[in-house]
């Protein structure tokens, strides 16, 4: 009999997104993988893969106390009754809520994934919000069953093993969620007239787009630099309290400084067409996929010293880090490589070998399915 792994994500764009890989490699080894998630259309598409579907109501954004104890209920019910070998917890969320579920069983081993501690943990949360998610962790944490917690950076690592939430022999480290390097291959950055410089994530003011956005003002008007594109890709999400609405993108948009082209599907060809990558976050990241898959195909970035971007880039060989909220050195940073295209090839080589010696996916898939076989064997 094939052994049962849940793995419990808040919403199944997420999964397929950041953790896809890891449930086809599993499934290739031999697990029965089920996915416990919010249901947001793609269900058949994650069915037809071969991984089973359970739907469940997240709410991603916003802590509801009765819906928070129905999910914890309906999880324990399913750890009680299909008692999966390996559950798999997902984000903050999950892992709080699943800890609580599975801790009456400890014959179930447990994989917790912190893929970034979000706006809580950044300058932006609240500390009074930040302790009490500390507590819930502290005590979601503590159970009995055989427990591995991944991180995505050091700096998250450091912050749950030094508050007392997990100890650092249960902790593994993978840098991010990994890329395919075929997949997302390496291309030249091709000299042209005019220079694009890319921005896309969720539209959260955490992830940076005001300061991306006078930044490109400075350029064009104080710099006076006008063969250049801004362009933002993303889409909406109106749910979570950091949200930038409609209104104000489209004002943006509505001077001529960016242009936004909404949720984008094919990042690789975006990426391709792009010349400068630009991602100044002070969100708690893990380690952002879009700056993954820029250092992939080859692309100079400029991104924040903070957790999770830092990670990307070598200071003056790839990109550049700037302090975050700072626009003024954004733009800086920016002229030299818009004006710089010797400079901008450079880059993006050295971003394609960072990306080759760190960010493989499959080097992320072994080690995951490293922690499920220990797991199997000490239970022999």
């Amino acid at each position: 009999m094939n052994k049962k792994i849940f793995i419990v994500v808040n919403v199944d764009w997420f999964f397929l997104s950041h953790r896809l890989p890891i449930a086809l490699a599993a499934i290739k080894n031999g697990y029965d993988v089920t996915l416990i998630t919010k249901d947001s259309g793609r269900r058949h598409e994650i069915e037809e893969m071969g991984i089973n579907f359970i739907d469940m109501p997240f709410e991603r954004s916003k802590f509801n106390p009765i819906n928070e104890y129905l999910i914890y209920r309906k999880l324990r019910r399913l750890y009680k009754e299909e008692r999966p070998d390996i559950v798999h917890h997902v984000t903050l969320k999950p892992m709080i809520l699943g800890g609580f579920a599975v801790r009456k069983f400890p014959n179930i081993s447990v994989v917790n994934a912190v893929s970034g501690l979000g706006i809580l943990f950044s300058s932006e949360g609240s500390k009074l919000k930040r302790f009490f998610a500390l507590q819930l962790l502290r005590r979601s944490f503590r159970i009995d069953n055989k427990l591995k917690v991944i991180f995505q950076n050091s700096d998250d690592q450091a912050i749950l093993v030094n508050n007392g939430i997990v100890e650092s022999e249960q902790t593994v480290f993978t840098k991010g969620s990994g890329v395919n390097l075929d997949e997302f291959s390496y291309k030249p950055v091709a000299k042209k007239e005019r220079v694009q410089v890319l921005l896309a994530s969720r539209l959260l003011y955490p992830k940076g787009f005001q300061e991306f956005y006078l930044a490109a003002k400075e350029i064009k008007n104080s710099y006076g630099i006008n063969n250049v594109d801004f362009v933002i890709a993303g889409g909406l999400d109106e749910l979570n309290p950091a949200a930038i609405s409609e209104e104000t993108i489209r004002e943006w948009e509505s001077d001529g400084t960016i242009k936004w082209l909404g949720f984008a599907k094919n990042m690789q060809e975006l990426i391709a067409k792009s010349d400068i990558i630009v991602f100044p976050s002070y969100y708690g990241e893990g380690i952002p996929k879009f700056l993954i898959e820029s250092c992939a195909i080859g692309r100079p970035i400029i991104t924040t010293n903070h957790p999770g971007c830092k990670e990307c880039v070598v200071e003056g060989e790839n990109g550049y880090l700037i302090p975050p909220k700072d626009y003024k050195i954004l733009a800086e940073r920016l002229e030299k490589l818009i004006l710089g295209d010797v400079l901008r090839e450079q880059f993006g080589k050295k971003s394609r070998s960072i990306a080759e010696k760190d960010f493989s996916v499959d080097r992320v898939v072994d080690e995951h399915l490293k922690v499920y076989k220990e797991f199997l064997y000490e239970a022999i």
